[in-house]
């Protein structure tokens, strides 16, 4: 039935302005939620006791389930590794045979080589998956947090990722590995939770069950890229789940843990056929060989941290202003092939043209340490300004800042390419260069390859404002721990700065796509607002039993995916829509429809599960039941007795921390009487009012942090999401 409750005008409500417009028109353009919470069914609860004593087999898969994720992800990661050494090798073996011959002719061979590689990548981007763009990050921590992107996690995303970034490492763009890996390694976990069908591995399929792979694979990319599984767990709770428990912890350390074994274990063996089982000599940025630094030495690396952030604020700046104009201009599939090939032939043009002016036209073997910066992939840079002698300053500062304009350009562009390794870069040449102006100075410093790690650490918190998670990276990828103090002050302290002029780069592009991603903390406004202030109060409500005509009435009626269930007029639960259709598709085989109102028999969970993810369409369900429309269906069985549920005067701020925290998709607001007043779902989080007095009632920094994002968004002009393909609507 529809109910239409009591609430303020249609008026009031058309001229309330919004917390973020551009979300909102988000929300119309149809990104779906994901519902992480737990449904209290008597149908679930009877599957699980059938499952007795199963329950400790099953508990011992979810071990090996989540092994073998760790292990594919490091298989992976081993793969992306391999293939770029040798597209490197295939690439420097093809130019250095043109030495000999006129410099133009090698200068066409080394571009159009970099130019066919990346075109591969593009390719896989811009006409088999356009969610393989980028680092992933983003549409990881949307789905973690109940944002659902069609096609994030799907197998088709995997080698479309895995296989693009090989190419786009290989071009010579100045992009990394890191990003696509942690893309690649919740897909994978997404797939070992869902692919199998035999009837013990159904119970994965659960959203809760596929969040925690998820979120484990994450972490075991972060491991496979890095070698760092503590980081990797650190990554996933910092940037990653909003739900974590120190079961989660585990499990994703476990994972994490398994995909550094596995990745170090083959590698070794690969790089020389005797050092098969030869563990712990690998880091995956080369280890200092000392370990003491001066105190004096802390505020010149909180000051490289705060020169981090500047730079890292110009940077998302830069890069924000260059997205918006792609999305403006470059809309179709071939513009965005187009720009691949052509920013890729420019890169490529510089990378070939700054060695041969500092070295003349040589084999590679013979360019000197500053020239191979513009050559080699970027983490044998990373080892180079890391550990290598003394470098020429100038060189090291062209190399940076040509390098930091090149960076701002790709990301963005429709290849696989990760922040991380261009940012370490940056950062690295400009630390090596303060690194060798102190050591010209009377005091003893640390080494130059110290202040290279520091730059690093500052320009990557800088960009991506990730703190503890990077901290821990870089100190098992150094495998010194003595460097942690400085390196922490130092990404605080870029944080702290970089936070005072905008969000950090993935934040933005999660604006930038228009994805309704809740923050991690609810606006100071909210405290003044409560559940009745947002609530949709025309909600369609079903009944425990109902005649099959009417069931289908009221689901064609709307596109809600969850409806509130009353008995006589009180409410008793929830029941989703993906649930009703699997029950009314599959209800003729298990007798479910009678003629009468009566406790018929129940559709097993185990069949919903063998459907899961997808679920039949209403058109579907349609042709399935016409000739039944006068039969009775019994939804009893089926409801979510257990879930979360709120007043109508409950603080805004509680039903926030409801939906961040538990991964909720819909909260049906009850009053205490019992009556269902309305339905909360995350579009009417989004579409808040920012109640002006209470905006005035909000200290100075609260109002300026909040105002960023409400500026920058009336600015901006209608953006286009970033996949082709997404459709619904977010409740």
């Amino acid at each position: 039935m529809m109910v239409e409750l009591e609430g303020v005008g249609n008026a009031e409500s058309a001229n309330r302005p919004t917390l973020a417009p551009t979300l909102a028109s988000a929300c119309d353009a149809g990104i779906e939620s994901r519902d992480f919470d737990f449904h209290e069914s008597s149908q679930f609860v009877e599957y699980l006791n059938s499952l007795g004593p199963l329950s400790k087999s099953k508990t011992l898969l979810r071990w090996i389930l989540l092994l073998s994720v760790g292990a594919l992800t490091g298989c992976v990661g081993l793969c992306i590794d391999v293939m770029v050494d040798n597209f490197f090798w295939l690439r420097c073996v093809l130019t250095d045979s043109m030495v000999e011959l006129n410099i133009f002719v090698q200068y066409l061979v080394y571009v159009g080589v970099c130019m066919a590689l990346a075109a591969v990548a593009g390719f896989l981007v811009c006409f088999v998956e356009p969610l393989a763009a980028g680092s992933g990050i983003p549409e990881i921590k949307c789905y973690l947090n109940g944002v659902d992107l069609k096609n994030v996690c799907r197998l088709r995303t995997l080698i479309a990722k895995a296989v693009g970034v090989m190419f786009s490492v290989s071009a010579g763009l100045p992009c990394g590995k890191e990003g696509p890996m942690i893309h690649s390694g919740a897909v994978v976990g997404s797939t070992v939770a869902t692919c199998a069908n035999l009837s013990l591995l159904r119970s994965y399929r659960i959203e809760l069950e596929v969040r925690d792979f998820v979120t484990s694979g994450a972490a075991a990319g972060v491991a496979a890229a890095f070698g760092a599984p503590v980081g990797g767990v650190l990554f996933a709770m910092e940037e990653g789940s909003s739900f974590w428990n120190p079961k989660i912890m585990l499990r994703t350390f476990v994972c994490a843990s398994c995909a550094a074994f596995t990745i170090s274990f083959l590698m070794a063996g690969l790089k020389d056929v005797h050092a098969w089982g030869l563990m712990g000599a690998h880091f995956s940025f080369g280890h200092f060989g000392f370990n003491t630094w001066r105190l004096w030495e802390l505020p010149i690396f909180m000051l490289m941290g705060a020169m981090g952030g500047l730079g890292g604020a110009a940077f998302n700046a830069s890069n924000t202003v260059l997205t918006r104009w792609r999305m403006r201009r470059i809309g179709s599939r071939g513009k965005r092939f187009a720009e691949v090939l052509l920013v890729t032939g420019v890169i490529a043009s510089v990378n070939f043209a700054f060695p041969v002016l500092m070295d003349g036209c040589v084999p590679f073997a013979d360019l000197s340490d500053e020239a191979k910066l513009f050559r080699q992939p970027g983490t044998q840079v990373i080892n180079i300004l890391f550990h290598e002698g003394e470098m020429r300053e100038f060189y090291l500062f062209i190399f940076g800042s040509v390098y930091y304009v090149l960076a701002c350009w790709t990301y963005g562009l429709r290849v696989p390419s990760g922040l991380f390794v261009p940012s370490l870069l940056v950062g690295a040449s400009f630390g090596r260069i303060v690194g060798q102006w102190m050591h010209s100075s009377p005091l003893p410093p640390s080494s130059p390859g110290i202040y290279s790690l520091i730059g690093a650490c500052a320009c990557l918190s800088g960009m991506a404002r990730i703190t503890i998670s990077l901290a821990v990276i870089l100190i098992e990828a150094t495998g010194d721990t003595a460097w942690s103090l400085p390196i922490i002050a130092t990404v605080l302290t870029a944080k702290v700065v970089g936070d005072v002029f905008n969000y950090g780069l993935y934040d933005i592009h999660i604006h930038l796509k228009r994805i309704p991603l809740l923050d991690e903390s609810a606006e100071p406004a909210f405290m003044h607002h409560t559940a009745r202030d947002v609530m949709t109060r025309e909600v369609t409500t079903l009944e425990p039993t109902m005649r099959v005509g009417t069931l289908l009435r009221h689901l064609g009626n709307n596109n809600h995916h969850a409806f509130p269930v009353l008995r006589s007029g009180k409410y008793v639960g929830t029941l989703k829509r993906s649930t009703v259709h699997q029950v009314l598709v599959s209800g003729r085989e298990y007798g479910i429809f009678q003629p009468a109102v009566c406790r018929g028999a129940a559709v097993p969970f185990i069949e919903i599960l063998r459907q899961y993810p997808s679920f039949p369409s209403f058109r579907e369900v349609q042709e399935h039941l016409c000739d039944v429309h006068d039969h009775y269906v019994d939804l009893g069985p089926y409801i979510n007795h257990g879930g979360y549920t709120v007043p109508d005067d409950a603080a805004l701020v509680r039903v926030y921390m409801l939906f961040r925290g538990m991964g909720l998709r819909h909260l049906p607001v009850v009053s205490h009487e019992g009556q269902v007043s309305g339905m909360i779902t995350r579009k009417d989080l989004i579409l808040i009012e920012d109640a002006p007095d209470a905006r005035c009632e909000q200290s100075a920094h609260d109002g300026a942090e909040g105002a960023r994002w409400r500026g920058v968004a009336q600015s901006w002009p209608p953006l286009l999401a970033q996949s082709d393909d997404q459709v619904s609507h977010i409740a």
